[in-house]
């Protein structure tokens, strides 16, 4: 009965691996047998043309690839995708500067003021803003965003003119 069996029960056990994965594509409406020929197709098209899967990539993500590229140039981070394009132009508007290393963010006093609930003491005693629940609010667009440096964990100077 057991060597009967053992082929159901080995797919059976396939099934329960991939359970979680079936649950992500039926979210999304999609078989996973679906996602999975996207993926390999994908994964092909990267092979065969990867600048212009990258862009079709990123043009699916809703990402301008002309402002992302401009952004992994200068080396700089961003505290949420949102700023792509503020800081993706200020780069633009000076680009003999150095930008490698700084990061673009908001600061937390500035969105403690408007939206507490998204921003968070740490351990270490420095507020942190809680960008992805932030993300989902209006306020989110009008509160000023700044470049900045780390320098030993810690942020020097501030400055907002930079990307008006």
């Amino acid at each position: 009965m057991r060597e009967i069996l053992a082929p159901e029960i080995a797919l059976q056990a396939l099934n329960d691996d991939l359970a979680e994965y079936h649950a992500m594509a039926e979210a999304r409406g999609k078989k996973l047998a679906d996602v999975l020929r996207q993926y390999i197709a994908v994964e092909q098209r990267l092979r065969e043309d990867p600048d212009a899967e990258i862009i079709a990539i990123l043009k699916n993500l809703g990402i301008d690839p002309i402002d992302y590229a401009t952004i992994i140039h200068a080396g700089v981070q961003l505290a949420h995708g949102m700023f792509m394009k503020a800081a993706a132009q200020a780069i633009r508007r000076e680009p003999h500067k150095d930008w490698n290393g700084l990061h673009f963010g908001l600061m937390a006093q500035d969105v403690q003021r408007v939206r507490p609930e998204c921003v968070e003491m740490q351990p270490n005693g420095f507020l942190a803003v809680d960008y992805a629940r932030l993300s989902k609010t209006p306020e989110m667009r009008s509160l000023p965003l700044y470049s900045y440096r780390y320098i030993d964990g810690v942020v020097p100077e501030l400055n907002s003119n930079e990307v008006a």
